[in-house]
């Protein structure tokens, strides 16, 4: 269609061309219209005709009948469209007829004969070939900043071709887009936008007040706000600077004259704001999606969502509810959701935290630009789509300040820049480009200067033809060193030290100290090396500053910039050089009272470059920031580019995981993430680059459906390592035979004909290892705005089993609701609906506040309660901790008051209901703490009281695991006290038989004992002989000796992987678990949409009294 458009548009050019009509027909020579079928659609004109497609019938003409033509009326051109000026060459006696048209003729003659024919009718007013059209591109912005865009072209080492150099191949991107038609619109669901800021104020959609069902939300001009208690009309970014950023890396102003260009030249930005200082929840970022789904519903062409945010990587959290909306907005509107991985530098296949996989999102890890995956960046050959630029970039952060957003406070303050700002905005700049008026000294451990640079000593600086600097080939791996910049004290002398400024420069240290920190110092007044606090407020109970530093996140170059409050500055003289002043950068200590060393260095050479190093009076309106959440709106920027040509949202995703530059990734990127390279934006408009993406597997018997995109000519599928028998081939499909004994979780790779290849993960069948597997539990709990919320959206908090039953209470975390699920192991079903809870329940997702357990046919649940009472004469709220009783035969609880605290752990121990452990609080003036008890009470649930104890534990724990099997009492981890302000955690295990306690000195989780940094979480049970079985933690993923069920035998006094079984071949998070007869069952999270939930048994030794 947008073809057809651009031919009718070029029509009309000619239409109100000032050429007149005549002289184009009367030409003598033969018309080079072009090649047919290449140039133009052979056989078709589009004719100007006065009367329409009849008057090409026309009896008195020497042209064919038009009953020999197939037309199509294309748009009928108005009288008022016809030229005005009385002396227009066009001007004819017809000219104020009215039912011209433009019409598309089609032939089965050449096209160069029909238009000879056509231009034959006197009703004709000229004939053409029906022209392929294709849209314009664009060319590279002009914006003065965008030479520090590694980004989008990286220009940082001119002329050198030993540096790597990586970025998104976006001219090629530009070039392919279609600027013709609609205005993408990005929305950004982050802190909000600055939309007053000079770089972002003219590319802000601005239309939220005309739509009614959006100004019904409370949305506003430029979107929607929320957060609860402030104005949902406003999304300003009033206090922290990371959607500004964002936005300015999707679509800042081009050719503007100032700052930066974003990845979109045309895109519009949409403020939706839901992250804040104070805090935020899922619920706004569902309640944010809703307002965009509503705008996309009304009409609004936003075709990608940016989600710069997440839960920890390590937690394990699903946000299923996201995702849900994701999948809606993706399938319902096309619109891409782009999220960022993580930035704990954790592999997120053994974490299932997130968002979990939709053909609508793409995750983005981060990358630097040399192509190394950025030191901070979460991964995963599963979980991580693809990576994308997130090291060192430039963009816009927020200028709001007003009484409670001090600029010092703002999580991305303006910075000094001295190489993008005015030379007025700097007391001393230096650029090396002409001569040098700083010197380096490098230091080593001893304080011995061992090396020095000054002007003779010139590199390639930072974007630029010169910098400064110094060999660090004497400084071995874990020696301590430090390097000086020295400067002259008449060049410095214009610093005002009794006002703030700024200290500012560019920096790296090639393959040393990746990763790490330098700490910027000076010398006080007495000659001392102090360290540098800038302004910039860190924490503000207690008030701390984040120190002036150095970070180095790029292999390249890395700035450092800091406001700071230094009245003696440069009041000390060194007696031995009194014109100089020093500032040394010393690499960060790994633990306080240590001296910071060499790391990294993987060569015998290495070497610190130096460049724009500024004393500044004021800030940029700019920000240089490191995270996957600058890597996000990269690829976002590529989705508003693609959905100028591409409608389909799963298209959109595609080209970006198939438009993958490997070939200049560096080795630990490369098996990082299902496309095993970063995104290349012009490789995505092309089906030619883009290599196969694979995004669903279903197995019928021996028959394999794979579908995708992209995957060309036939060639190779392998599973598993090994080659299929292929039975079908379509470019979105694949249909081949399962090979033998292929089972489990396999790597499936498609490699086309001249093409190369595409690869991702399925579970090709379900494998587990002395496990059962159950029917999970898939009920709907609740509904958030229009999406419902089930069994995977809850929060699990505590599960118990009685003889016949079993019940886990969990926690909704976007409504704050708790759910209550029960499951007839008999009958092998979970009940349709959820239990009612008792009410007054005091609603939170501390696992601390909540223990349930059971006896042979009745659960108790201890809990905490909140009701409203009349004191004095005025209404107030009664904390209450309470037993209760359900009995599922007959679906009622029973509550009780009880004296107990609420954080002792509820076990029935043979006939006797016991609270174990909690906690101890105090209330002094000073705030409340709390130490662990040792107690172990014996409960009457009928009336909450106590009634005996048996022998205290060896030491005090809360929230620690209980658990019992026959004459077995299990107490294994917690901690000495919620509230207890000398904070320890337990990793060991206490056993209680019935006469004594034993203490081990166990330890689990240990460090080393699993895959690193991995979600922990694990299911508990005791077993007979003061045993006790735990699953969950993950050791050697994907491989075939991966175990994740461990047993703790108190006669060896430790945890050891039990080889004969595996729960599930997908890292599982969030598990929980409860014993019943001879069996332990466990819910586990995958975080896969397909499976969210698996629950299995497996037999245990396990005795219920």
């Amino acid at each position: 269609m947008k073809k057809r458009i651009l031919g009718i548009m070029l029509s009309l050019l000619m239409v109100f061309s000032t050429v007149p009509a005549g002289v184009l027909a009367q030409e003598d020579s033969p018309a080079d219209y072009g090649t047919p079928g290449v140039d133009y659609a052979e056989g078709e004109a589009i004719v100007y005709v006065d009367g329409g497609a009849a008057a090409l019938n026309n009896t008195n003409s020497r042209s064919r009948s038009a009953s020999a033509y197939e037309t199509e009326e294309l748009m009928t051109v108005e009288a008022a469209a016809e030229p005005a000026a009385e002396n227009s060459p066009m001007l004819r006696s017809a000219a104020a007829q009215t039912g011209k048209s433009l019409v598309l003729v089609k032939s089965g003659q050449d096209t160069e004969s029909l238009i000879a024919d056509l231009q034959n009718n006197p009703n004709v007013e000229f004939a053409e070939p029906n022209y392929f059209v294709e849209a314009y591109g664009v060319n590279e912005p002009t914006d003065p900043d965008y030479t520090y865009q590694w980004a989008l072209k990286n220009q940082l080492n001119p002329g050198s071709t030993s540096i790597p150099s990586a970025d998104i191949n976006a001219a090629d991107a530009w070039k392919a887009v279609d600027t013709t038609g609609n205005t993408p619109v990005v929305a950004v669901l982050d802190s909000g936008v600055d939309y007053h800021h000079p770089d972002l104020e003219n590319i802000m959609w601005k239309d939220g007040l005309n739509y009614k069902s959006l100004t019904d939300m409370g949305g506003g001009e430029y979107g929607y706000n929320a957060i609860t208690g402030e104005d949902s009309k406003d999304p300003m970014d009033t206090d922290t600077g990371h959607g500004t950023h964002c936005a300015g890396i999707i679509a800042a102003e081009w050719d503007n004259d100032i700052g930066v260009a974003g990845v979109s030249p045309n895109a519009q930005i949409m403020a939706v704001r839901f992250l804040g200082q104070s805090g935020s929840d899922m619920a706004g970022a569902i309640r944010g999606y809703a307002y965009i789904q509503a705008a996309a519903k009304a009409g609004v062409n936003v075709v990608a969502i940016n989600n710069s945010w997440g839960p920890s990587a390590v937690e394990g959290r699903q946000l299923r509810s996201v995702s849900t909306a994701a999948t809606a907005i993706g399938r319902d509107y096309g619109v891409v959701s782009c999220f960022a991985a993580g930035n704990s530098n954790t592999n997120n296949d053994l974490n299932s935290g997130g968002i979990v996989n939709s053909p609508y999102v793409v995750t983005v890890g981060a990358m630097d630009s040399e192509g190394y995956r950025s030191f901070f960046s979460c991964y995963g050959k599963e979980t991580v789509d693809v990576f994308a630029p997130g090291s060192q970039i430039l963009s816009t952060t927020t200028t709001f300040t007003d009484a409670a957003h001090p600029m010092n406070t703002h999580v991305m303050p303006v910075q000094y820049l001295p190489q993008i700002q005015e030379d007025g905005d700097s007391y001393f700049y230096e650029d090396f480009e002409n001569t040098s008026r700083v010197g380096l000294r490098l230091l080593d451990a001893d304080g011995k200067v061992v090396e020095t640079a000054k002007s003779s000593v010139l590199s390639p600086g930072y974007a630029s033809d010169k910098g400064l600097q110094i060999s660090l080939d004497s400084i071995q791996n874990d020696e301590a060193f430090a390097i000086e910049m020295v400067f002259n004290r008449d060049e410095l002398k214009s610093i005002d030290t009794n006002a703030l400024f700024n200290i500012a420069f560019q920096a790296g240290c090639d393959n040393a100290m990746y990763g790490q920190t330098f700490l910027l110092q000076y010398q006080d007044k007495d000659g001392n090396w102090q360290g540098i606090d800038s302004t910039q407020v860190l924490t503000k109970d207690p008030v701390s500053y984040l120190p002036a530093r150095l970070r180095l996140s790029d292999h390249n170059w890395n700035q450092s910039t800091q406001e700071v409050n230094l009245p003696d500055f440069m009041e000390y003289k060194n007696p031995e050089a009194q014109n100089e002043v020093v500032l040394r950068l010393i690499p960060k200590p790994a633990e306080e009272g240590q001296q910071g060393v060499m790391s990294g260095k993987t060569a015998d050479t290495a070497t610190f470059r130096l460049d724009d190093v500024g004393f500044g009076k004021k800030a940029s309106d700019y920000f240089y920031s490191d995270g996957t959440s600058m890597a996000t709106p990269v690829v976002t920027g590529i989705a508003a580019l693609l959905s100028t040509k591409f409608d389909s949202a799963e298209e959109v995703c595609a080209r970006i995981k198939g438009g993958v530059n490997r070939e200049e990734a560096q080795e630990d990127l490369k098996n990082a993430s299902v496309s095993q390279g970063f995104v290349d934006a012009g490789a995505a408009f092309d089906d030619t680059q883009c290599v196969p993406v694979l995004n669903d597997l279903t197995i019928d018997g021996d028959t394999a459906t794979l579908k995708g995109y992209f995957f060309g000519t036939q060639g190779t599928v392998s599973v598993g390592g090994q080659n299929a028998a292929i039975t079908g081939w379509a470019d979105n499909t694949i249909t081949f035979t399962m090979p033998q004994g292929i089972k489990g979780k396999q790597e499936v790779i498609v490699t086309p004909e001249n093409k190369d290849y595409g690869r991702n993960i399925f579970e090709v069948s379900t494998y587990v290892k002395g496990y059962s597997t159950l029917a999970a539990p898939d009920l709907k709990l609740d509904e958030f705005g229009d999406y419902d919320l089930r069994s995977a959206d809850l929060y699990p908090l505590t599960m118990a089993a009685t003889e016949n039953k079993l019940a886990y209470l969990g926690i909704i975390l976007e409504s704050s609701k708790l759910k209550m699920s029960v499951y007839d192991i008999a009958a092998g079903k979970w009940d349709e609906k959820p239990v009612s809870l008792p009410e007054n329940m005091v609603e939170t997702p501390n696992l601390s506040f909540y223990s349930m357990t059971a006896g042979k046919t009745k659960f108790y649940l201890l809990y905490s309660a909140q009701e409203k009472v009349i004191k004095d004469g005025k209404e107030t709220t009664k904390d209450i901790v309470r037993i209760g009783t359900y009995d599922p035969s007959a679906a009622t609880w029973k509550t009780v008051d009880t004296e107990l605290g609420g954080t002792e752990k509820l076990v029935v121990y043979g006939d006797k209901l016991l609270a174990v452990g909690g906690d101890d609080i105090t209330v002094t003036d000073n705030g409340v703490t709390s130490t662990a008890k040792n107690s172990v009470l014996i409960i009457n649930p009928e009336t909450g009281a106590t009634t005996g104890s048996l022998k205290d534990m060896p030491e005090g724990r809360s929230g620690a695991t209980v658990s019992a099997s026959g004459s077995t009492l299990m107490v294994h981890g917690g901690n000495n006290g919620l509230l207890n302000p000398d904070q320890k955690t337990y990793d060991n295990t206490l056993s209680y038989d019935g006469s004594s306690w034993n203490t081990y000195d166990d330890s689990f989780p240990a460090a080393g004992q699993f895959d690193a940094n991995q979600t922990l979480d694990a299911a508990y049970t005791a077993l007979n002989n003061n045993g006790m079985l735990a699953v969950g933690p993950v050791k050697d993923l994907d491989k075939a000796e991966m175990m994740d069920t461990w047993s703790f035998n108190a006669k060896d006094k430790a945890w050891a992987g039990d080889a004969g079984k595996l729960y599930s071949q997908t890292k599982t998070t969030q598990n929980i678990g409860a014993a019943s007869g001879n069996q332990f069952y466990v819910l586990g999270y995958t975080g896969r949409d397909t499976e969210p939930l698996v629950f299995r048994s497996t037999t245990v030794d396990y005795t219920i009294l």
